[in-house]
């Protein structure tokens, strides 16, 4: 593979296209006339439609997508969010996350004279946090169920939705909070 196509972790597009020239070539199908010949523009096509496709099946459908050889599925899940108190009656903050732009509103307003650097000087200063009233207080992320996986060291990996598709998951929770996702 050229050095200029390397990616941080070694493989992107073209390392898959290689690979998948490869395999064409071992198997005979490398010919002018064969449909799997296919140039890096067509190939790099057909990635972006898949991965579109099964990003809208996950999203609009709650669609469960089952990785091959047994590498696990990826959903949608949701959880309920438990508001908790600690022994002194504080709001137990670790399970929580800050609402910054209601926050630094309310700072705006509780210390109108002083500059954004001067307020975040100023300890022990109150935050906000997202309850999710829009969605019942539930939460949703994307899963990837490895409980079945016969891939040895999977543990560490997981999968991270790319932001465009968190915030269309949220403008679509936003817009139509009853869809139903797995628990």
């Amino acid at each position: 593979m050229p050095k200029d196509k390397k990616g941080k972790t070694g493989i992107v597009v073209y390392g898959l296209y290689h690979h998948y020239r490869k395999q064409l070539q071992m198997k005979g199908y490398l010919d002018k006339g064969s449909d799997f010949n296919v140039s890096f523009k067509q190939y790099c096509e057909v990635l972006r439609l898949f991965n579109k496709k099964a990003k809208d099946a996950l999203i609009y459908d709650s669609w469960v997508f089952r990785l091959p050889y047994r590498l696990g599925t990826i959903y949608i899940r949701r959880k309920k969010i438990r508001i908790q108190l600690d022994a002194h009656g504080e709001l137990y903050k670790s399970k929580l996350n800050p609402d910054w732009p209601r926050t630094k509103k309310l700072w705006k307003d509780m210390y109108p004279d002083l500059s954004s650097a001067e307020i975040k000087k100023i300890p022990n200063k109150k935050v906000v946090y997202i309850t999710n009233e829009h969605t019942s207080g539930y939460r949703y992320y994307i899963h990837w169920q490895k409980k079945y996986c016969n891939v040895p060291g999977h543990r560490p990996y997981e999968f991270v939705f790319a932001r465009d598709n968190k915030r269309e998951l949220a403008k679509l929770l936003k817009t139509n909070p009853n869809i139903m996702y797995y628990e």
